[in-house]
């Protein structure tokens, strides 16, 4: 199931726990290398909230038993950057094959936010990128305590953490798309007072916005800016049955999620 080229596959989930989001983010990964998928833009939610640590995190740079004390889960993402809370939000994942994604990933990186911008601007949000050389690596665990260029950014304050992982020349985005954040719970599960000090979420910009609505407006500007036609589906088996094996083999156990 390749696909048409031009045409996306679009899949919007309901809310899953953080497990099988990351599995079924994994499978899609493997379906679109294996050339058995087309193009992917998936949105999707966390339930109950979650923490994820990037790829190359060490656990230990978060506080995992205030994660148990609050209900909140905690996972490993196949993609790196930093550790993100996920609660209120719009999670998107892309995956591109190499005839899509290019070569050059800093570029494709630019792409995506690129198409992330336009549908930022269908929702009303002036956003921009960070200025060239912004990350600092003494940041502390927080995605959102960091900025690297290209990251979208309102008056300042990040708004999106993004984060890639490439296979083969195929590529896997996540994009945290915030519509509001506990702070404190920021603040306690990241060890630093400032964790979420530097982030904004899409619900103090614009009042009333819904997953639905933040879904479709960046849908669009996936649309425009690659210039393709995407396709409402769904999973199919094959992919179920990957994201199973995976969230029972991988995500789900505590040697991958407590990994150095």
């Amino acid at each position: 199931m390749s696909g048409v080229p031009g045409v996306w596959r679009l899949i919007v989930d309901p809310p899953r726990p953080g497990v099988w989001n990351m599995a079924l983010d994994e499978a899609l990964l493997e379906a679109v290398r294996a050339g058995e998928a087309p193009p992917t833009l998936r949105f999707y939610r966390w339930a109950p909230p979650c923490l994820s640590l990037g790829a190359f995190q060490p656990v230990g740079a978060v506080d995992e038993a205030g994660c148990k004390e609050l209900g909140i889960d905690l996972v490993r993402r196949p993609t790196g950057g930093g550790a993100v809370l996920h609660d209120r939000e719009v999670t998107y994942s892309v995956v591109l094959p190499p005839a899509v994604a290019g070569r050059r990933p800093r570029e494709t990186y630019l792409r995506i936010c690129l198409a992330v911008l336009r549908g930022l601007e269908g929702l009303g949000v002036r956003a921009g990128f960070a200025p060239a050389g912004s990350y600092r690596k003494t940041a502390g665990p927080s995605c959102f305590a960091r900025a690297s260029d290209y990251e979208i950014l309102v008056d300042s304050r990040k708004l999106i953490g993004s984060a890639q992982v490439w296979r083969s020349g195929t590529l896997l985005q996540h994009g945290a798309v915030l519509l509001e954040a506990d702070r404190e719970a920021w603040a306690r599960l990241m060890g630093q007072s400032d964790a979420a000090d530097g982030l904004v979420g899409l619900l103090e910009l614009v009042p009333g916005l819904t997953f639905d609505r933040v879904a479709a407006e960046l849908a669009a500007g996936f649309a425009g800016e690659f210039g393709v036609k995407l396709v409402l589906g769904s999973w199919d088996q094959p992919e179920l049955e990957r994201a199973e094996r995976l969230a029972h083999e991988k995500y789900g156990c505590p040697a991958w999620t407590g990994r150095v």
